[in-house]
Formats: C-alpha cells, sequence, structure tokens
C-alpha cells in the first residue's frame, strides 16, 4: 500500500508538471499571437487609410479627420478583414484602458453622408459609449502610441514626435509609433512597431 501510494503521488505530480508546463506554453503562444495580430491587423488598415471624403463633390475634397492620443487612435480605411460583414468606407477606432489593462477595438461601417456629419470625437468617453466594440482584448500591459510630422511634406531633417494628433485643421501625421505589451510579471512581452502613413493614403 506505501508502494502504490508511492507511486500514485509521483504519477499525479508529474502530470500536474505537465499541465502546467502545457497551460504555459498555450498561454505564451497566445500572447505572441496577440503581439503579432493587433500591429498586422493596423498595418493593414493604414495602408487602406482614406484621406478624402468620399461623399464631397467639390474639387478640393474635404479632409476626413484623424484622431489621436497616447492611448487610442481613430481613422477611416477602406480595409474589411476577409469574411467581415463591413465593407467599404469604415472608421476603426482603437482605445486602451489602462486600469483594466484591455484593448477596445471599434468598427462604424460609413454609407451616408450624414455617418460623416455626427461631429463625435470617437475617443472622448462619450464617443466610446455610442458603439460597441467588435474586439475586446484583454491582458494587454502597455498600448502607447506616437505620431510623427515633418510639419510640412517633404521638409527635410528629423521628424517631430507628438504624443496626440487632432484633426484642427485635417490632416495627417507621417507616421505612427506603436509600443503593444502583454503578459505579467516576468513573462511580459513587448515591442515597437513604426508604421509610415502619408505615403499610402487613398
Amino acid at each position: 500500500m506505501i508502494l502504490l501510494s508511492m507511486v500514485t503521488l509521483v504519477v499525479a505530480t508529474a502530470l500536474r508538471l505537465s499541465i502546467e508546463s502545457w497551460e504555459r506554453g498555450a498561454k505564451e503562444g497566445e500572447d505572441i499571437q496577440v503581439l503579432v495580430a493587433i500591429p498586422g491587423l493596423m498595418e493593414k488598415q493604414l495602408r487602406s487609410l482614406v484621406k478624402n471624403d468620399p461623399f464631397d463633390q467639390s474639387p478640393s475634397k474635404k479632409l476626413l479627420p484623424f484622431y489621436g492620443h497616447s492611448r487610442g487612435l481613430s481613422f477611416f480605411t477602406s480595409y474589411a478583414p476577409q469574411g467581415s460583414p463591413g465593407q467599404g468606407l469604415m472608421r476603426v477606432t482603437y482605445i486602451f484602458n489602462e486600469e483594466e489593462k484591455t484593448l477596445y477595438m471599434f468598427e462604424q461601417v460609413i454609407t451616408t453622408e450624414k455617418d460623416l456629419a455626427e461631429g463625435l470625437d470617437p475617443l472622448s468617453d462619450r464617443g466610446a459609449k455610442s458603439s460597441e466594440p467588435i474586439s475586446i482584448v484583454p491582458g494587454i500591459t502597455e498600448f502607447s502610441l506616437t505620431y510623427s510630422d515633418n510639419k510640412t511634406q517633404g521638409q527635410k531633417g528629423p521628424s517631430v514626435l507628438e504624443d496626440s494628433w487632432k484633426p484642427d485643421p485635417p490632416t495627417l501625421p507621417t507616421g505612427l509609433g506603436v509600443r503593444l505589451g502583454i503578459g505579467a510579471d516576468s513573462k511580459e512581452r513587448s515591442r515597437d512597431w513604426f508604421f509610415n502613413i502619408r505615403s499610402s493614403v487613398l
């Protein structure tokens, strides 16, 4: 009986350690997927960023607003993931809640000129509560954004870094810096990305 108990204890311990190791590996794999998936989606959306109001028929088309601060951004794009019910012009918004360690992603399909005339800051508390997020990503330890600009397009020299971008007057940053962190304690991972914007707008 003592021998059987010892064997059972050894097997149970080995099984528990194996399960914990598998769970750690699965969680680390999920973290890596998130670190790659979110910037990958942002890159595709920014490549298809729409600069001008498609409903404006005047020769000098009105510019669409680009909102940004250190914990969120909002812009218009024509990119829709394969299989997405929304197609055409869309406003996408990312908002990071630091206290909840959660990244919220919103998507608004623009079908009429009235959708653009709301004049509501999508990064404000009121703007964020006006729609439901299409995706909620918990476990985000850091999501910080910076915006670069040469002030005048084509100007030589280093870009000026800003921690916010206001659409008054409407204009686009030349680049977007993203720092994304995920995980906890010693397992925390973070990476940096930089996306060129003005060179690829529609």
